[in-house]
């Protein structure tokens, strides 16, 4: 029988399992999984194959909680970027009509455009932006 294959994602204040291996599953395992997340106030989204779990918690504790919940599957951690991190490596555009988004995802059409015609205070990040992109 295929063990489940949990990918374990720590959030600031949920967690994530996403199941890998879905479909190879059987409905028993299936029906263990969603009881995991019910338990937990959460679902198993099919679409997905994604549970969302509210509670803030380690890669070491999720693999207790899961034999203490007699499953028995395998975990993978998976490590994410901040947002925090990308905001300082990338800022916000706080003027115009693309206000709110990072630098690197205005569009170069734009990009050229400030270059010709924007002097203020954001011209440095303009600038990286602009090198980055080697315009």
């Amino acid at each position: 029988m295929v063990r489940p294959l949990l990918r374990f994602v720590s959030y600031r204040n949920y967690f994530t399992l996403t199941v890998e291996n879905l479909a190879q599953l059987s409905v028993a395992q299936i029906q263990q999984l969603e009881k995991f997340a019910s338990d937990r106030r959460a679902r198993l989204d099919f679409n997905t194959a994604r549970m969302r779990i509210a509670k803030r918690i380690t890669f070491h504790d999720i693999n207790q909680l899961l034999a203490l919940s007699g499953i028995k599957a395998d975990t993978i951690e998976s490590e994410i970027k901040r947002k925090k991190e990308k905001s300082t490596v990338d800022p916000i555009i706080g003027f115009g009509k693309h206000r709110g988004m990072h630098y690197s995802e205005i569009p170069v059409e734009y990009l050229l455009w400030l270059k010709k015609n924007y002097q203020g205070h954001e011209r440095a990040a303009l600038d990286h932006e602009l090198m980055n992109r080697s315009l």
